[in-house]
């Protein structure tokens, strides 16, 4: 599999968009056709070892969809002041799903403020005042009694389009049919954004996931202010913040948050982004040296970093360090997005008494108190083990070179295999 080798393929990336002036394209309703797809298409570059060919163990029972369609129906034309949009992905200590961004800073909302939900997989839920978010179920629905077509766009576009892309990158990145469908969702989803903020009135928005373009698409056409929290690391390698040298933001070419609340100013300092970005700091990612917490640290253990990209490089990497290294306790902690696929995970390394599978139970803070040792590719995670004084290494694989910044420092070891 061809994988990215260097930074300059980032480069290539930033300088292709801009050369072939892509953020000028829109579609017949005046959508930022690129903006739209830039993630999907980088995500294809650089990102091809994925989950996608692992089955999802994620289906959510009709009765729950249900409950979620009733609940959301119940809070319709509830008139709000805010609205947050977030994802109650962690657990608390007695086993409720929260979201610890909605948590802090929950005491400073108005009375009526509400708060938006898209994690759909948990058990139990902290909150109460809370709606779930059904736009996945409305767009099926949709899809079922619509034609796709590409009619936001004509066909002489689109195919100009994937040829570019295949041609410039040496491969089959896209096809017409990959972008019609992400077109088509955008829409769509434009339209349910616009009809429910409609419905409850919103002054702010305030949300943690970046990258749900069609909802700010919708709050800046309807004058709705709208705050992202930052909630892992900003550099040109997160696609999703990173427009480089573009700097054309005022004729509706990107779609983004009006303000950035950032950990520090740190992290914008050599950033271009199109948003008004805020110091405020944040009251739970900050860490002591884990350390303090234990002195009993298991010298031969080990906690390997998973994410949903990079599994299958990982999981040949624990395979053979768990063979070669029976007495090592080996955690292989998963990011949340692969919670939903724990079973999966467990029976991946069945045959490994010394691989333990850690899932929503446990949190970086907790994990950070149980070795010295990490081993990942590419991770937010990874910041929070430097600040913590860890060992910090990095397996040279796929797009490991997006931490190059770092790479000089005392507790980063750079690996090619076990």
């Amino acid at each position: 599999m061809k994988e990215p080798k260097n930074a300059d393929q980032i480069a290539n990336f930033f300088c292709f968009e801009n050369d072939h002036n892509l953020f000028e394209i829109r579609t017949q309703k005046g959508y930022p056709l690129w903006d739209i797809i830039r993630f999907q298409v980088w995500k294809r570059i650089f990102l091809e070892n994925s989950l996608s060919t692992i089955k999802s163990g994620s289906n959510i029972r009709r009765l729950k969809i249900f409950k979620f369609i009733i609940i959301f129906i119940k809070h319709l034309y509830r008139k709000v002041d805010i609205i947050y949009f977030g994802l109650s992905r962690e657990k608390s200590s007695n086993d409720l799903n929260y979201d610890p961004y909605y948590d802090s800073i929950k005491p400073l909302l108005p009375n009526k403020h509400l708060f938006y939900d898209s994690y759909l997989n948990g058990d139990k839920y902290k909150e109460v005042n809370q709606v779930f978010d059904v736009l996945p179920y409305y767009l099926k629905f949709i899809k079922i009694f619509t034609i796709n077509n590409s009619t936001q766009v004509d066909d002489e576009t689109y195919d100009k389009l994937v040829t570019l892309i295949n041609t410039t990158f040496k491969k089959t990145i896209v096809t017409k049919e990959n972008l019609v469908d992400l077109v088509r969702d955008f829409s769509i989803s434009v339209r349910f954004y616009t009809w429910y903020l409609n419905s409850c009135k919103p002054n702010k928005l305030f949300f943690i996931h970046n990258g749900c373009k069609s909802l700010l698409y919708s709050a800046s056409k309807l004058d709705i202010k709208t705050y992202e929290f930052q909630h892992g690391a900003i550099d040109n390698s997160i696609i999703m913040y990173s427009y480089n040298n573009f700097k054309n933001f005022e004729n509706g070419n990107v779609i983004f948050p009006d303000y950035l609340l950032t950990f520090s100013n740190v992290w914008i300092e050599k950033m271009l982004l199109p948003s008004k970005c805020i110091e405020v700091g944040n009251d739970f990612r900050f860490l002591t040296s884990a350390k303090k917490l234990n002195k009993k640290l298991d010298a031969k253990s080990v906690v390997f970093l998973s994410t949903i990209e990079h599994h299958l490089y990982l999981k040949d990497l624990v395979t053979e360090f768990a063979l070669t290294n029976p007495s090592y306790t080996i955690y292989y902690k998963l990011h949340p997005q692969q919670f939903q696929d724990y079973n999966y995970y467990i029976d991946v390394f069945k045959l490994y008494n010394n691989v333990h599978v850690l899932g929503f139970e446990y949190n970086m803070y907790d994990v950070l108190v149980l070795c010295d040792n990490f081993i990942a590719i590419y991770s937010t995670a990874l910041f929070e083990v430097l600040q913590s004084q860890k060992r910090c290494i990095i397996y040279k694989r796929g797009n490991y070179f997006f931490f190059e910044n770092f790479f000089e420092f005392d507790n980063v070891i750079l690996i090619e295999n076990s």
